[in-house]
């Protein structure tokens, strides 16, 4: 069911990106049956209005002026703000110490000269993270 959902958003924002590129600078709208704000609301017949790549205010059943593109979503394609896989080495540093270290404090693992911020300003919204060891945390 994760799989189906992960490819459901990721489908969803490539559609998303693609159509922010092709009009770029102007005005679209995205419909959609069910959109997860971020806050808990969930909208229902939601239309999203995306302005230079940027989603510039979001509504349940909002007027589209006319000449306006729209993508339609199908009524199985969910959009939500982004997703957290807690299974990525992101920010995290194998160059620490190694084998099973209880007294070993996980900042010091962590890297804060990792590329993170990048990845954000190019427009990533779901990052995985799975820390060093194989799988085992504190291996």
């Amino acid at each position: 069911m994760r799989l189906i959902a992960s490819t459901l958003t990721l489908f969803t924002l490539t559609q998303i990106t693609l159509c922010s590129a092709a009009w770029a600078g102007d005005l679209m709208a995205l419909k959609a049956t069910k959109v997860y704000v971020g806050n808990g609301e969930v909208l229902e017949h939601a239309v999203i209005l995306i302005e230079d790549g940027k989603i510039i205010t979001i509504g349940e059943d909002l007027p589209i002026e006319a000449g306006i593109p729209v993508l339609e979503l199908d009524e199985d394609q969910v959009v939500m703000p982004g997703m957290i896989d807690a299974y990525s080495r992101l920010g995290s540093s194998d160059n620490g110490p190694n084998g099973t270290n209880p007294q070993v404090m996980a900042a010091e693992g962590f890297y804060p000269n990792s590329n993170m911020k990048d990845f954000l300003e190019a427009g990533v919204v779901t990052v995985g993270y799975y820390p060093p060891g194989r799988g085992i945390p504190g291996q």
